[in-house]
């Protein structure tokens, strides 16, 4: 099922074709249709008013001839469902789906304005600086349908609509598909798309997940930049433009126009892989790319900006490599071919043929003129010019061609690249694991290598493809892209690996491994002990009076004066994951409440005694927390661990961490007091010859 690239969207353009359309000025439910808006290969768009809630409202109605085909309508149904599942600003709304008189309608919020279709025929090329700011407007929009498992599967720019006020939304979700679901319209092997702006996966009829919107996200950043589509060109068919996007060559963005900057061409490239590993793994990782560099041009936040640049679009200055420019290329590069094949031919060819070869490279070829008068044929007696008498013209005798020697042929050995950088930088040990927030990748991660030797680094789960292959100096490597997942490298004989996790996935990695100890409401008091690294409070009064919902209350003293934790639940049970730091008395009542939610039963309080003992096989940071504030300057960082860990903490400068002081054990508690002057931590551990690593990003 292909879609074309001018398919029509619930946005609101002109409709030059306003013949008599029988559906205006009909009421259709509880919407009445004002005018028709835009007209497509399945559906017309109208725009209509809520009589109801008083509003405008874009409803679109299937075309009569494809309401037989059960595919098309279900698509419309697919769209409805997918959308209303979905509330987000950069997402178009859905409000309803019916069917009318034996029609079907889907209606959608109202969206006065554009298309970024329609932008890039305006302007041509849109400045890089607001081809950032609407892809991240984008890319918000994507984190959160994948977040809810959808994968949209038509990303382009006529489904990307534009207002000054509304901002930017994604519409057109007819095509999508939800994780694991299976509607039948989304089979493995059929074409799902819009072919030029498809993903090599899609075209393959492979499976498809939230990387191949991000691919055609890229295809439509890449159009917005250049004005040129990456792999199509006109007269393309179809299948000529899948071959290319299979094959994934294209020319880089920079080499069309030199004005665009690196950082942007980077983001670009990743997005255009067709290696799904490597390609951008998520909407999020890709933003946050984005986000860093329009921080670093000091052009985040950015809404006020870009909202200006919708109310009056500005096209991006004229490629320099025109006319003449592009003359003074080729010619460099011709001379450059002609300078290359002759040191090809001097150490190659024998003497006297290379002199030849030269010389019928260099000598002059004689242009077509027009002949000019000779002074010795002209007419005038003044101009003409005799030889003098006994005058001989001396002849020029050219010297024999010298030999020149033949130098032997000596093997070009490649030279050791240089992989340090002068950016700041945290050394890596053989086995490494970051765990780092994704707004905060200012810095590389340098691998050592001990000495010059060949070095590969290759993402674990990649079949052998290589992200860094080659010969490098002593010293090491500084990676500069790096990005979510596992890794391996080697440098001679030396090999190791790194694994970087966002806190998000630390966090969830770390749920689920904590056993529960359970306390009975059968006792009045209990003694336990209680490891909070990996075991869970579970407080149970199964054994009492039932209702329809209990309340648990827990706190530091028999009055219930020092609160800790207060909950309404309708289990006989509840659990408390609590990182409990030192001994305390904890004291717990359950009260009974009935349909009504009143009260009508209150248990007898009890007490545990906690006796708290921490333990960890491996290091884990408690406190702070990303973007915590600083206390007085001072921010107090907690940690537990084993008994034989050695940590550190430090913060960021300009040439890497600095200031580190070691964490002092105290109970199973390891902690230390600092005054960061940066606004990112860093904690370093290395338990058994494995090394892990805390960024924590903070508010100064």
């Amino acid at each position: 099922m292909s879609k074309t690239d001018d398919d029509i969207s619930t946005n609101i353009h002109s409709d030059a074709s306003q013949s008599i359309d029988l559906f205006v000025g009909k009421q259709i439910g509880k919407y009445e249709v004002l005018a028709r808006v835009a007209k497509g290969g399945t559906a017309t768009v109208y725009q209509a008013r809520d009589k109801i809630l008083n509003r405008d409202v874009a409803i679109k109605i299937l075309h009569e001839h494809l309401e037989q085909k059960n595919e098309v309508v279900e698509r419309f149904k697919n769209e409805a469902q997918v959308v209303a599942s979905l509330r987000h600003p950069n997402i178009l709304s859905i409000y309803d789906f019916f069917t009318d008189s034996g029609r079907t309608i889907l209606v959608a919020e109202f969206m006065p304005g554009s298309t970024l279709s329609a932008l890039i025929k305006s302007l041509k090329k849109v400045p890089e600086q607001y081809v950032l700011m609407l892809g991240l407007e984008m890319l918000n929009g994507l984190k959160a349908a994948h977040e809810k498992g959808i994968t949209h599967r038509d990303i382009k720019p006529a489904n990307i609509l534009i207002h000054s006020e509304l901002g930017v939304k994604i519409s057109d979700f007819g095509l999508a598909k939800l994780k694991d679901a299976d509607h039948g319209l989304t089979r493995e092997g059929v074409f799902i798309g819009t072919p030029s702006f498809s993903s090599p996966e899609q075209i393959e009829g492979r499976p498809i997940d939230p990387r191949s919107d991000l691919f055609s996200l890229g295809l439509t950043l890449y159009m917005l930049a250049t004005g040129t589509h990456a792999f199509k060109q006109k007269g393309d068919s179809t299948t000529t433009v899948w071959f290319k996007i299979v094959r994934g060559k294209f020319q880089a963005v920079r080499d069309i126009d030199p004005s665009l900057s690196p950082d942007f061409e980077r983001i670009l490239s990743r997005a255009l892989q067709v290696d799904l590993d490597k390609r951008y793994q998520s909407a999020k990782e890709m933003a946050d790319d984005v986000i860093t560099l329009l921080k670093k041009r000091k052009a985040h936040p950015y809404q006020d900006e870009l909202k200006a640049f919708l109310e009056k679009p500005i096209g991006a200055a004229p490629n320099p490599l025109q006319g003449n420019y592009k003359k003074l290329i080729g010619f460099s590069a011709l001379a450059g071919v002609i300078v290359g094949l002759a040191t090809l031919a001097y150490y190659f060819l024998p003497a006297p043929a290379i002199q030849d070869w030269w010389y019928s490279l260099t000598k002059a070829t004689p242009e077509k003129v027009e002949p000019r008068p000779s002074p010795i044929l002209s007419p005038k007696p003044e101009e003409i010019v005799l030889p003098e008498a006994n005058e001989k013209k001396e002849e020029k005798v050219e010297p024999a061609p010298t030999a020149i020697p033949k130098k032997p042929l000596v093997p070009v050995v490649p030279k050791a690249m240089v992989g340090l950088k002068n950016d700041p930088f945290i050394l890596l040990q053989l086995h490494a694991r970051l765990i780092h927030h994704r707004e905060r990748k200012d810095f590389n991660l340098r691998i050592p290598i001990a000495n010059e030797s060949d070095f590969s680094l290759a993402r674990a789960s990649s079949a052998g493809r290589k992200i860094v292959e080659g010969k490098f100096q002593a010293g090491g490597y500084d990676w500069k892209d790096w990005t979510l997942g596992k890794f391996n490298w080697k440098a001679g004989v030396t090999a190791g690996d790194i694994e970087v996790l966002d806190w998000d996935q630390y966090r969830s990695r770390s749920k689920g491994t904590k056993r529960e100890l359970q306390v009975s409401s059968k006792y009045n008091e209990t003694d336990l002990q209680i490891n909070p690294w990996n075991q869970i409070l579970r407080l149970s009064w199964e054994s009492g009076a039932k209702a329809s919902s209990y309340r648990l209350e827990i706190a530091e003293d028999a009055d219930f004066k020092k609160p800790i934790f207060s909950n309404s639940t309708v289990t006989g049970f509840a659990s408390i994951d609590r990182l409990w730091t030192k001994d305390i008395s904890l004291y717990w009542r359950v009260s009974y409440l009935d349909a009504a939610r009143n009260v009508f039963l209150v248990d007898p309080v009890r007490k545990i005694n906690l006796k708290v003992f921490l333990s960890a096989p491996e290091f884990d940071l408690i406190s702070p927390s990303p973007f915590d504030s600083l206390k007085d300057g001072v921010v107090r960082v907690e940690g537990v661990g084993p008994a034989e860990a050695k940590v550190r903490c430090g913060e960021m400068s300009d040439k890497g961490p600095t200031k580190w002081i070691s964490l002092e054990s105290q109970a199973g508690l390891l902690s230390a007091e600092m005054k960061p002057t940066s606004d990112l931590l860093i904690c370093e551990s290395v338990t058994n010859g494995e090394q892990s690593l805390f960024m924590i990003p903070l508010q100064l």
